[in-house]
């Protein structure tokens, strides 16, 4: 069915991509997520910007992510810059330029390194960062807040359980980003009224039901509109939910068929053109007959990718 596909597209389940015209299944090869074009850039208020969303995990940045591109781009998929090497952006499975989208989530904290890599591509970047309690591991460095360019969010601001509280809420965030980037907006920017606030509320309703939807699925099951995954029981306010990261980990195999009481892992590692799709297909038929392929990149710190975000190599049984 994707005979007639371009080469670049990657079917996310089997790992087997367009454009194979060969009668032969050994022909088939897997295939890592390739660059996507440029998609234009974002022009508002007659000057350019871009947004990053950077927080530690579980500081509920998915909810000031989803917050942020409720104002600015309603219906768009999330984009995550992964904290590895390069610090690539990918968005909807593929690796894509900045101004893919005006909003895009990380974990990776180093903004002075983000706003050196970005600035020329841009009228301004601004960084808004959730923080959470005492420790160190979930917080942001207080000196980067000093800048004029950088929005400074605490957990309990983020905090709601019914729709009235989640209306305030927005409303008050929307508040302080204006006051804080007037500079570059203006005081009565309309990009942050009423309408654009009620988008954020509707986009942060979604959310909650797209997490609801995900809760008794596996973890490398991902919402690439909102960034949750599975495995996540519905909660009044979120906070706990984030997008699978790059440098984040799970407990060892704990989806592990429920008869086998040892871990193990099967690597289908051989060359292209050699059958290796059907042999996948066939392993993971044995072991884990729904799940999506899991591919190890051929590249500097060999990532494994499944349906295009980086994952623990636990995540699944076969790779």
């Amino acid at each position: 069915r994707i005979l007639d596909k371009s080469f670049d597209y990657v079917d996310g389940k089997y790992g087997v991509h367009g454009g194979v015209g060969s009668p032969g299944a050994v022909e088939i090869i897997a295939t890592a997520p390739t660059i996507a074009s440029p998609k234009g850039t974002f022009d508002k208020l007659g000057k350019s910007f871009h947004i990053f969303q950077a927080s530690p995990p579980g500081t509920a940045s998915v909810v000031v992510t989803n917050w942020l591109m409720g104002l600015f781009e309603p219906d768009q998929h999330y984009s995550f810059m992964v904290n590895q090497k390069g610090r690539p952006i990918r968005h909807r499975g593929e690796e894509v330029p900045a101004d893919t989208t005006i909003v895009t989530q990380t974990h990776y904290l180093d903004l002075m390194k983000i706003y050196k890599r970005f600035h020329n591509d841009f009228d301004e970047v601004f960084f808004v960062v959730s923080s959470r309690g005492d420790s160190e591991e979930l917080r942001i460095n207080p000196k980067l807040c000093e800048y004029n360019n950088v929005l400074c969010l605490e957990y309990e601001d983020l905090i709601y359980a019914n729709r009235s509280q989640l209306e305030t809420m927005v409303q008050k965030l929307t508040a302080i980003f204006q006051d804080r980037f007037g500079y570059f907006f203006g005081e009565n920017s309309s990009l942050l009224g009423s309408e654009s606030q009620m988008n954020a509320i509707q986009r942060l309703e979604e959310m909650d039901k797209a997490v609801a939807s995900l809760s008794s699925q596996p973890a490398s099951v991902i919402d690439k509109k909102f960034g949750v995954h599975g495995g996540h029981r519905s909660n009044s306010n979120l906070l706990e939910v984030k997008p699978l990261a790059a440098n984040e980990g799970d407990p060892d195999f704990k989806h592990m068929a429920e008869d086998v009481k040892k871990s193990f892992h099967v690597f289908a590692a051989t060359p292209p053109h050699t059958a290796s799709t059907v042999l996948t297909n066939w392993i993971m038929g044995i072991f884990e007959p729904e799940e999506y392929y899991s591919f190890m990149v051929n590249t500097k710190g060999r990532p494994v990718l499944q349906n295009g975000v980086e994952i623990p190599i636990s995540k699944t049984i076969v790779t």
